[in-house]
């Protein structure tokens, strides 16, 4: 299966707009923000998204208009879901002579530039997103939201206009906005940073229909009681990555990763991001130039030479990839079952 991506909890991402509205602590450093300024998306190095000739390139912010990507880029997911299609599998030697044939279904994120509840969007777009996903029955959809307030509202006004629709898209959209029929390839995520956007969003997360739901905390801030999100199936948590970058304490990945283990829920450590807990540190990773700071169990980070007290954990600036994705010396990268 081809990817065209470098997350570790997907096989493709998909844009169908670029640009979005800060709206809490962890968009601070949005990456796709600062990736916007730098390439002003023509010549994008994943892609061409902008149309032939184009010049105008998306900014951030409320009132600011969004930038739909290229009709090429759309067809993208139409060619993932012929590819995907279980018509169209080619068998290696070893699963024909073993029988090790297993066909998983392409997962798709959608957006890393964008959030697919932006009420910044015309909701014109968004319908046409829907029936993207739904002209794809063979991928997986993660839709990932920070707006799981708009999702009612905005369901319903995408299928408020007059469509030409053989394939009673709209209805079936209208449905699910209804709570009577939830889509079959969708799983539904949120970010929850910290305590305060975990007691935020649950209520109106909880309350969308979705055959799988997953949450995504990264980057991490600040300790999640995780009680009462029983009902996800996923959780992926990780550090911070960037110039900018805020470390993340060990004991809130600790407590999300036996959270989910103590109720069946699939745990994926993706990243610690730019700062490595001391404890982990290797002579490779020291050098003159690192930084060392000291971040407490409430999220408060102090880069003075201080003596530690129980609640707060020394940790280094090694960069990303240095830093890796051990959590107490094992890889976590657990999925849902189909």
């Amino acid at each position: 299966m081809a990817e065209n991506t470098s997350i570790g909890w997907c096989d493709h991402t998909f844009n169908p707009w670029i640009g979005c509205t800060k709206v809490s602590a962890g968009c601070a450093n949005c990456y796709a923000e600062k990736l916007n300024e730098r390439y002003k998306w023509c010549g994008f190095p994943i892609g061409n998204y902008c149309e032939e000739g184009a010049t105008w390139h998306a900014k951030w912010g409320k009132g600011v208009e969004r930038y739909r990507t290229s009709a090429a880029n759309w067809r993208l997911p139409l060619k993932w879901n012929k590819d995907a299609s279980p018509f169209n599998i080619f068998l290696t030697k070893r699963q024909l002579e073993y029988g090790e044939i297993t066909h998983r279904r392409p997962r798709v994120f959608c957006g890393s530039l964008c959030d697919w509840l932006d009420d910044e969007v015309p909701v014109e777009w968004l319908m046409d997103l829907l029936v993207l996903i739904y002209k794809t029955p063979h991928l997986d959809w993660l839709l990932l939201t920070k707006r799981p307030e708009n999702w009612r509202k905005r369901l319903l006004g995408a299928t408020a206009g007059n469509w030409c629709d053989p394939l009673d898209i709209a209805d079936r959209v209208h449905a699910w906005a209804s709570g009577e029929r939830e889509p079959l390839n969708v799983r539904l995520g949120t970010t929850v940073e910290n305590q305060e956007m975990a007691d935020k969003r649950k209520k109106d997360f909880e309350a969308i229909p979705a055959l799988d739901k997953f949450v995504s905390y990264e980057p991490a801030l600040g300790a999640v009681d995780w009680r009462g999100w029983e009902f996800v199936h996923q959780i992926i948590s990780g550090g911070e990555s960037g110039r900018f970058a805020r470390p993340s304490h060990t004991d809130w990945h600790r407590a999300t990763r036996d959270f989910c283990k103590a109720n069946g829920i699939a745990y994926f450590f993706k990243q610690w991001g730019e700062w490595l807990p001391s404890e982990q540190f290797t002579d490779g990773h020291v050098d003159k130039n690192n930084d060392f700071a000291y971040v407490g169990e409430d999220g408060t980070v102090l880069t003075d030479d201080i003596p530690l007290g129980e609640n707060y954990e020394q940790v280094i600036r090694v960069g990303k990839h240095a830093a890796g994705c051990l959590l107490d010396g094992k890889e976590h990268k657990e999925f849902p079952t189909p």
